[in-house]
């Protein structure tokens, strides 16, 4: 292998363990914020019968007096 190879793998190899520390980081913390924009990226853009942007309302509606309901 030559020289470039193997820093191109070295990167691949930390790469991978700073994406599996995020990873692990992400499944354990979320905000309401960031769970609207979730909706939103898999197409949750409608309004709904008030006129709030329908990721907003579907969030609190889960939420719902229970916060704790999404992961610290």
């Amino acid at each position: 292998m030559t020289a470039e190879g193997r820093i191109v793998d070295r990167l691949v190899e930390r790469a991978d363990v700073l994406a599996a520390a995020w990873s692990a980081r992400a499944r354990t913390s979320t905000t309401p914020g960031c769970e609207r924009a979730m909706l939103r990226l898999v197409g949750v853009s409608d309004l709904d019968r008030a006129g709030r942007p329908l990721a907003w309302s579907v969030v609190d509606r889960y939420l719902a007096g229970h916060p704790e309901r999404l992961p610290g």
